[in-house]
């Protein structure tokens, strides 16, 4: 009785399928398929690092190119901090006096 109830409310869940109206359909003119053309590849560069705790063992890493220079720009700004920070003061500015 308990599985004829299951499969019963699994068929109503399942209903018909939605029917395929023009709105839903995909759009066929040459204006529409234009717009969607291929979208470019990032760069993906790769290189070798060594494996920490083994002197021969390598491995591969790749990243994109737009990631290796973001962490170039996060790395040179920091290094900017620290430097301004060192000069004394808050953020380079030397205290007055003296």
């Amino acid at each position: 009785m308990a599985v004829t109830a299951l499969l019963f409310l699994f068929q109503v869940a399942a209903g018909e399928p939605a029917p395929v109206t023009p709105a839903t359909q995909a759009p066929t003119d040459n204006a529409a398929i234009e717009s969607s053309a291929p979208v470019a590849e990032p760069k993906v560069v790769c290189r070798m690092e060594p494996v920490t705790g083994s002197r021969a063992r390598k491995q591969k890493v790749c990243m994109t190119d737009a990631y290796n220079k973001a962490g170039e720009a996060a790395k040179r700004d920091f290094q900017d901090f620290q430097n301004r920070a060192s000069a004394r003061g808050p953020l380079g500015i030397k205290p007055g006096g003296g």
